[in-house]
């Protein structure tokens, strides 16, 4: 639990201290942000079936910010009480939503130089509609593409595709240098790996784990990469899960990660 605290407490500190005089979004980017903001609309139009609250949800809810993308606001009555979400895509400094329109959450990409900025002042117990549960689906479009821009890649690869209940899951994980410098990393074990499932620390142990006190430095040369296997215990009924990984070493404030799936299987 510590070691959690510790990750996403250097996350938002990396965040928040990096710095963006100017905002530039490369054409690439921002057609992947207009995609985005598609995709979110569509799908809450999907979730209509579910969500009783969302039965007046139309495209009247919907605007173009000063970017030229999508900004999603609605406001409606759920068992007599007044609700409203709103989500949007802007520059890492601007903001669209202010405070009192209700809880404002951001998923900031330092490097793209965007962040995905929403809000809902109300989100009632039981499965109810969630405006962040779909943003954060379709924000993960936008962290693949910010991975691209570091100086090295990271990669969790299970050993099936496929477990069978009760059967430990082994995978693989591999760093790789992408540029054409030299560049020192620590070496991959437990302290500079974090594996986080359902917001929970996900436990994983290194396979053949040398015995050392001190994680080690590693130099690698142009396209060179390192790779250890990892094992976590089994689970006795089936289930499809992703786990997030990342690495502790960052770049411009942004650490790589990635997202492994896992599915486990009577079969």
């Amino acid at each position: 639990m510590k070691k959690i605290f510790i990750f996403f407490t250097i996350l938002l500190l990396s965040f928040s201290t990096f710095a963006q005089n100017e905002v530039f979004i490369e054409k690439a980017t921002g057609e992947l942000c207009v995609r985005v903001m598609d995709d979110i609309f569509v799908e809450i139009v999907r979730l209509k079936i579910k969500h009783e609250e969302l039965e007046g949800f139309t495209e009247n809810n919907v605007s173009m910010n000063d970017y030229g993308f999508k900004a999603i606001q609605y406001e409606y009555n759920y068992k007599n009480r007044k609700n409203s979400f709103g989500v949007t895509i802007v520059g890492l400094n601007d903001e669209h939503f202010k405070k009192s329109q209700g809880n404002i959450f951001e998923l900031k990409f330092p490097i793209l130089g965007v962040k995905v900025q929403g809000y809902q002042n109300y989100i009632p117990k039981g499965k109810r509609f969630d405006i962040k549960a779909v943003t954060d689906v379709f924000g993960e479009l936008l962290r693949e593409r910010q991975t691209k821009y570091l100086p090295f890649q990271l990669t969790v690869e299970a050993e099936k595709k496929v477990f069978k209940t009760r059967e430990d899951i082994v995978f693989k994980v591999t760093l790789k240098n992408t540029t054409n410098k030299i560049m020192v990393v620590k070496d991959l074990s437990q302290e500079t790996l974090f594996f986080v499932y359902n917001n929970k620390e996900w436990g994983a142990s290194e396979i053949d784990r040398a015995t050392y006190n001190k994680v080690k430095k590693i130099t690698l040369r142009e396209g060179e990469s390192i790779e250890k296997r990892f094992m976590s215990n089994g689970y006795s009924f089936p289930r499809e899960f992703n786990v997030f990984c990342s690495y502790v070493m960052s770049y411009k404030g942004v650490r790589p990660s990635t997202i492994m799936s896992i599915i486990v299987s009577d079969d």
